[in-house]
């Protein structure tokens, strides 16, 4: 398809925009990754709610990480080069800089 008001500039930015999302996401899963295991490495009782909660919670992040890892593995190659990504990121920014 032919976008005729969607210009290559904002397509950039919405595919840059993905990846930062992606990317956040892919952090916040790391971080609550690394949290649930020390949780449960804390000497809690394996059998008590809390732990099983806590195990259900970890397989579950680690899941929901591995398919954040497959969707920007697929989205990269639809990234424009790096200085273009450098320019959407600045524009990104500088729009969040403006969110109160």
């Amino acid at each position: 398809m032919e976008y005729r008001a969607l210009s290559k500039k904002e397509r950039d930015i919405m595919l840059v925009n993905t990846l930062l999302s992606q990317e956040r996401d892919h952090f916040m899963h790391t971080v609550n990754a690394e949290r649930f295991q020390n949780m449960l490495a804390s000497g809690l009782d394996p059998e008590s709610e809390f732990a099983k909660r806590l195990q259900a919670l970890l397989l579950d992040t680690i899941s929901r990480k591995m398919e954040v890892e497959l969707i920007i593995d697929n989205l990269l190659p639809q990234l424009p080069n790096e200085t273009e990504v450098e320019t959407a990121l600045v524009f990104i920014n500088a729009k969040e800089a403006t969110k109160p």
